[in-house]
């Protein structure tokens, strides 16, 4: 019995020291979630500390006492520790939470009091990358200076002894290159002015990017040009043209910005679209579409919303299948309901199908009359 009260005291105190441990909590986030470039430059490994932040965390000490720590930060990608930085040892003060961002860890140190109330300089004496750990990283980086698409991990670690906590975050990189426009209109170098039949058109858009700026003018566009319409930070790739004057706010955060004016029968107006790209850190990056021309049909040329209907049937379906409308035009038919999947739609589902047809992602393999 003496002997098993002796192995029971010794395995106690070891989980005591293991309880004891564990009071360190880190939660690192990303400051711009949306971000879809990531340019090398945004980590400032040279540290000059003028870099936009591009993540922050909160560092805490929850349990009694003080604890020494070293904090490691890495930026990870296809399971490789592609940028890490790691601190001096210092001393966490029992009770205590530090906001930490990751300009001021480049700006030169960090000041932390410990427990007697001292300050401590924390650095960051430690950075390396590694760009040869993923395949074609390195070249990537060199002709671009951006990070090439794909899922990167921001992680921070705080070890001592008995002690290993760490949080993270992803960041999905994209690099959105393309944007082209698609209807209503021509490319204003265009002879041949396209027409519209309605008053408020679907305007369509392609582009690998997610938020946009979208601009309407009765004039060619010029420097100081003053759009009719502006959409800002629009999450969408088409839009139908607003029947009143009243602003626009859409629940994604998109608005309209400045007056909103109706359009106008026998005018012509131009459009082009902005694509906004957030970064990591800095400014977002712009793409901007090429202009288009459209003119709209005095009502005695037009009949109704229904033309829009055809013109967006007649790009959906391309041209091997023009005689199929061809018959049904013949024949008095209208195009008045919009099916998918046997369920009522709207002009939507048209302008969705011929984005997929754009981007290759689908094609019209034939067409039925019942």
């Amino acid at each position: 019995m003496p002997k098993l009260m002796l192995f029971l005291i010794p395995l106690f105190t070891l989980i005591l020291c293991s309880i004891s441990h564990g009071a360190i909590v880190i939660n690192i986030s990303a400051t711009n979630p949306d971000a879809r470039v990531f340019h090398l430059g945004s980590v400032d490994l040279t540290g000059t500390g003028t870099i936009p932040s591009f993540y922050i965390f909160t560092l805490s000490n929850t349990g009694p006492n003080p604890e020494r720590i070293i904090l490691t930060i890495t930026v990870e990608t296809d399971g490789e520790e592609i940028v890490t930085s790691q601190s001096n040892d210092f001393e966490l003060p029992a009770g205590q939470t530090f906001n930490i961002s990751h300009q001021q860890i480049n700006q030169g140190f960090l000041i932390i009091p410990d427990s007697e109330g001292n300050n401590q300089r924390v650095r960051f004496v430690n950075s390396s990358y590694n760009l040869d750990a993923v395949s074609n990283l390195k070249d990537v980086v060199a002709a671009t200076g951006k990070m090439p698409s794909g899922i990167y991990r921001i992680r921070v670690r705080a070890d001592g002894i008995g002690i290993s906590e760490d949080s993270f975050f992803d960041l999905i990189i994209t690099n959105p290159t393309s944007l082209y426009l698609i209807y209503p209109g021509n490319p204003i170098n265009d002879p041949e002015i396209a027409t519209v039949n309605t008053l408020r058109p679907f305007m369509s858009w392609n582009s690998d990017a997610e938020i946009f700026d979208l601009f309407v003018f009765d004039e060619q566009p010029q420097v100081n040009s003053v759009p009719i319409l502006y959409l800002k930070n629009y999450r969408g790739k088409f839009f139908q043209y607003p029947a009143d004057s009243a602003p626009l706010n859409f629940p994604d955060g998109g608005q309209s910005i400045g007056p909103v004016r109706i359009l106008e029968y026998g005018k012509t107006y131009y459009w082009y679209v902005e694509t906004v790209i957030p970064a990591v850190s800095g400014d977002p990056l712009r793409i901007k579409s090429d202009y288009f021309g459209f003119k709209i049909l005095e009502p005695s040329q037009t009949a109704n919303e229904v033309s829009q209907l055809w013109e967006l049937l007649e790009k959906l379906l391309g041209p091997e299948h023009q005689d199929v409308l061809k018959q049904l035009k013949d024949e008095g038919f209208e195009p008045t309901t919009i099916l998918e999947d046997s369920n009522p739609s709207d002009v939507s589902t048209l302008i969705k199908f011929i984005n997929k047809i754009e981007q290759n992602q689908a094609k019209v393999i034939g067409t039925n009359l019942y």
